[in-house]
């Protein structure tokens, strides 16, 4: 996948970035597949352009490493970082100690930093001029009430259908937080689908009807559900399909981190050599390349912001608990949208997995060895 200029954008996506001003604090939102990366990523690089100091924020490191690969031949100069990290450095750089963190030493304790600031006689008094934040409700309500303090103009991207961790904020949270000149922007398209796709993908839709996205016109393939005997025999088909179509990129979701440096292993073995995973405490599996094709190996959670051309889903009923559950529908949501052309489905175990054993075949095609 080549990086979009701003030519390839949808009129819809031009459009919106050219009737934004620089100043003032908007929020944006949007379904999955409507670019809103794509588009913070133009709004960081416009605002660069323009000549403001941009911080661009993402919630996860996956996404920040993306978000890089998108600017890097837009020209960008600002700075690109994790909310986490970056805000690490940016308070130890003003008090010269570590932030307040929650019991694990490592989560930002951003209550404690409020009740702080709330005491001090030193504010932050707009230390950034542009801030820019892509998958905004993965952040909590705290770093909100924040960014009247740290950011003159702030650009928030952000879907309330994409909240699938704890501490997050909705999109009424975050537009009241920002303040009442703060202005509101929706984008429509869905750019990234198949028809076939999206449709599957919003019956796990967690608004109401009225709120659901359009669906795209782009017509594909029927996502497959299928059940495998073993691991090997899963690896077997991913390296079958890698081999035949080495110029797709090609995604797997797995439930645990474990289970991604073994299916790359598995794949090495198999002569598939194009395979990257991302696991967030090894050195090994941290750093990715995206302009390049092949196998890339994520857990759910990292999967926020990416896409694929074909996306594998295994090991359906390690997906406990309510399958009617907000949470769970959501995370299902944000994974099947990551397909661009193929989704396929799959499980071990003799039945099928309750959260998706009612989908009809029209939307779920069954396939059987």
């Amino acid at each position: 996948m080549s990086n979009p200029t701003f030519l390839d954008l949808a009129p819809e996506q031009q459009d919106l970035l050219l009737d934004l001003p620089f100043d003032g604090r908007y929020l944006v939102s949007g379904p999955p597949g409507s670019g809103k990366t794509l588009l913070a990523a133009h709004r960081a690089t416009m605002l660069d352009i323009a000549g403001r100091e941009v911080v661009l924020l993402t919630y996860s490191n996956v996404l920040r490493q993306y978000t890089r690969w998108l600017v890097e031949p837009l020209g960008f100069g600002g700075t690109i970082s994790t909310c986490h990290k970056w805000f690490h450095r940016f308070w130890r750089r003003r008090y010269n100690e570590a932030p307040p963190t929650k019991g694990d030493g490592i989560e930002i304790d951003w209550t404690e930093i409020l009740v702080q600031l709330s005491t001090s006689a030193i504010g932050f008094d707009g230390e950034i001029e542009s801030l820019v934040v892509d998958e905004g409700q993965d952040l909590p309500n705290e770093f909100y009430a924040l960014c009247t303090q740290l950011a003159v103009d702030v650009t928030v991207f952000a879907d309330d259908n994409q909240r699938i961790g704890k501490d997050q904020s909705t999109l009424s949270e975050i537009e009241a937080l920002l303040g009442s000149e703060a202005e509101r922007h929706h984008v429509i398209g869905n750019y990234r689908n198949s028809r076939q796709i999206a449709e599957l993908a919003n019956l796990f839709y967690c608004g109401t009807s009225s709120q659901a996205p359009p669906a795209p016109l782009r017509e594909g393939a029927v996502p497959t559900l299928e059940r495998y005997e073993s691991e090997n025999a899963f690896a077997d088909a991913v390296a079958d399909y890698a081999r035949v179509n080495r110029q797709l990129e090609i995604g797997v979701a797995l439930p645990h981190r474990q289970q991604l440096v073994a299916l790359t292993d598995a794949l090495h073995r198999r002569g598939i050599r194009h395979v990257q995973a991302y696991v967030s405490d090894s050195p090994y599996f941290r750093d990715l390349y995206f302009h390049k094709p092949g196998v890339k190996l994520f857990t759910p959670v990292s999967m926020k912001g990416q896409e694929f051309d074909t996306l594998y889903v295994p090991e359906l009923e390690q997906y406990a608990g309510d399958v009617t559950s907000a949470v769970q529908r959501m995370r299902f949501y944000v994974l099947a949208t990551r397909a661009r052309r193929e989704l396929h489905l799959s499980y071990r175990g003799e039945r099928e997995p309750e959260l998706v054993s009612c989908i009809p075949p029209l939307v779920l095609k069954r396939l059987h060895r």
